[in-house]
């Protein structure tokens, strides 16, 4: 049924497209389509990381107790005591504003998409395992994204050099994908 949803979608959006009859606006939407892509998979990896990262979560609520108080006493990246050039004090990601936390694992996910960030080292098994799983999920995800990205802008430029040398050929095009009802 999500399927048949999704098809039901790119059809609707087909139909959207060839209302616009703007090729710069639809590559435009397409361009921010991909970039409000790449914020979702950031959003969602950035708080599945912090759950991760937390002590105490959904993942380790499954586990009996022996493993959840195994697990809760072991090291974990939110839990490591951290020191900067400019605070002199030690600090954990955990004590952090929340609003913090979520900017700092936003821009993880975006580092783990390009290349491996090294301000957060996963220290236990299950953030190993995540980050893994998610570092061949961001690599094909990421470069899906600048391809498409790269299509876009290189569709553009195929149609401003098509039509640079025939001025008035491309303003004729341009009337009669507006109005398709004008006669040769």
């Amino acid at each position: 049924m999500r399927m048949l949803r999704l098809a039901k979608l790119g059809a609707i959006w087909e139909r959207i497209e060839a209302r616009i009859g703007s090729i710069f606006f639809v590559q435009c939407v397409a361009l921010v389509r991909v970039l409000f892509i790449v914020i979702g998979i950031c959003h969602w990896n950035a708080c599945i990381f912090w759950l991760v990262g937390l002590p105490s979560n959904l993942f380790s609520e499954l586990m009996d107790e022996e493993s959840q108080s195994q697990y809760f006493n072991s090291p974990h990246w939110t839990t490591i005591l951290r020191a900067t050039d400019s605070e002199k004090e030690l600090w954990r990601w955990l004590d952090r504003p929340l609003p913090e936390a979520y900017v700092f694992c936003f821009y993880w996910t975006l580092g783990v998409m390009r290349t491996m960030p090294a301000e957060v080292t996963p220290v236990n098994l299950p953030e190993r395992l995540f980050v893994l799983i998610f570092m061949f999920f961001a690599l094909s995800a990421f470069a899906i994204c600048v391809s498409l990205i790269t299509q876009a802008f290189f569709k553009k430029l195929g149609t401003k050099r098509r039509c640079a040398p025939h001025p008035l050929l491309a303003r004729v095009h341009n009337r009669r994908t507006r109005n398709p009802n004008l006669g040769d």
